[in-house]
């Protein structure tokens, strides 16, 4: 649901995405590879040993998802599985969209 939010989204709401996976072994970075691959997966992958950035960053559940804004801030954090992905992502779009315009 991710890669079909990217696809549809990124251009209107101007944002990139990016994925993140440990790799604790090489044969894991061909499974994060070949599932990127057999999913259609077009974001950039990031992949990581030693749990360095869940332990950073405290992720605890898969997907774990943050919205940064432009200047570096993390705006909302939304962890684990959620089965209406793209209505609680426009939401947080929505309220991070508000809290701009109402700074001006």
């Amino acid at each position: 649901q991710l890669q079909k939010f990217y696809n549809k989204y990124r251009d209107k709401l101007k944002f990139e995405m990016l994925g993140i996976s440990n790799a604790e072994k090489e044969e894991h970075e061909d499974a994060i590879s070949g599932f990127a691959r057999d999913n259609f997966i077009t974001f950039p992958l990031i992949v990581t040993k030693n749990d360095v950035l869940q332990k950073a960053y405290q992720v605890h559940s898969v997907p774990s998802i943050f919205i940064i804004s432009k200047g570096g801030v993390v705006e909302e954090f939304l962890s684990g599985e959620m089965a209406e992905t793209e209505e609680i992502l426009l939401s947080v779009f929505k309220t991070y969209d508000n809290l701009k315009t109402n700074k001006k």
